[in-house]
């Protein structure tokens, strides 16, 4: 299930609420007991993200919801924030203090005008006047990797291919990856000349915030991100190891070679826009991947124990 609320603007994204009353954190708190009360939803798998000032306050949320010393009756599995920054004076477990881990998707333009990446000091002039520092994105996420994830400190740096190369469309994509246990649950996707958009597969521009990247696709990786991080579904009703399955190299160009502890039973390969492109019922442990064109894909493994996902990039 996924709900999308529409407010205006999130107050609560600057950290507290400004000459109001309103109360961005209650409101989520009512939205997802309204859910509840409608749905009987999983409580313990609930995860949120949001889009520039709805990103910002998916910061918020989190560091307030997830606190060790937090009374809200709800807890976050993952999250993900797409060109939206975080306060530099939240860096710190006085303001972010969180006992368990919280993985992150983060998805940002270098060439961001609103959230700028490498971080920007601005005011609000609301009822009264206000400064604000937002931290560069790349030390929010080594933050929350090393401090709340407990990730190896030395990410990985991925990029990606370049599937749009025409002049309205000049970005390039890099993955930033941290060694996290629980499917890499630190990441940044950082969109080299990207601006302040949601990146798509459509050829938008935009006339205030530029044109969108179309070498991934958001949503698309949002959703797998969530659905890795959440329960793998598991014949034995037990959670499947994600170190159980290894796919290398990865990247890959033609062979993929699969490793997994017992018998292999199906391989199943989903493109960005979740159309099945390869199904095996009896692979073998090596498959080619030289047919399909360059992009991130999604690797469904099926074993003995249970089914897990595996994200692969195409060179």
């Amino acid at each position: 299930m996924v709900v999308y609320p529409e407010p205006w603007f999130w107050l609560s994204s600057f950290g507290y609420e400004i000459g109001s009353e309103q109360d961005d954190f209650q409101m989520v708190e009512d939205l997802i007991g309204h859910i509840n009360s409608n749905y009987s939803i999983d409580l313990n798998d609930i995860c949120i993200g949001g889009l520039s000032n709805g990103g910002s306050f998916t910061y918020n949320l989190v560091c307030e919801y997830n606190s060790t010393t937090s009374t809200r009756p709800y807890r976050f599995k993952a999250f993900a924030v797409v060109a939206g920054a975080m306060l530099a004076s939240d860096l710190n477990v006085d303001s972010c203090n969180i006992a368990q881990e919280v993985p992150l998707i983060a998805i940002h333009g270098t060439a961001d005008p609103a959230a700028f990446y490498e971080g920007n000091s601005f005011y609000y002039n609301g009822q009264d006047t206000f400064w604000y520092y937002n931290a560069h994105t790349e030390d929010v996420v080594e933050f929350w990797a090393r401090t709340i994830n407990g990730c190896d400190a030395n990410p990985s740096v991925t990029p990606l291919p370049d599937l749009v190369t025409e002049p309205q469309e000049p970005s390039t994509v890099e993955l930033i990856e941290y060694d996290c246990d629980n499917c890499s649950n630190t990441q940044l996707y950082k969109i080299n000349n990207g601006w302040h958009t949601w990146p798509t597969s459509d050829a938008v521009n935009d006339n205030l915030y530029g044109g969108h990247n179309q070498d991934i696709i958001a949503s698309q990786l949002i959703a797998e991100f969530f659905e890795c991080t959440s329960t793998v579904v598991s014949t034995t009703d037990v959670h499947l190891d994600p170190n159980s399955v290894s796919v290398y190299p990865n990247p890959v160009e033609d062979e993929l070679s699969i490793q997994v502890n017992g018998d292999l039973k199906r391989v199943e390969i989903y493109s960005p826009t979740g159309k099945k492109v390869r199904s095996n019922g009896a692979p073998d442990s090596t498959i080619s991947l030289g047919h399909l064109p360059s992009g991130i894909y999604f690797l469904s493994v099926e074993t003995a124990a249970g089914t897990i996902m595996k994200k692969i990039i195409k060179n």
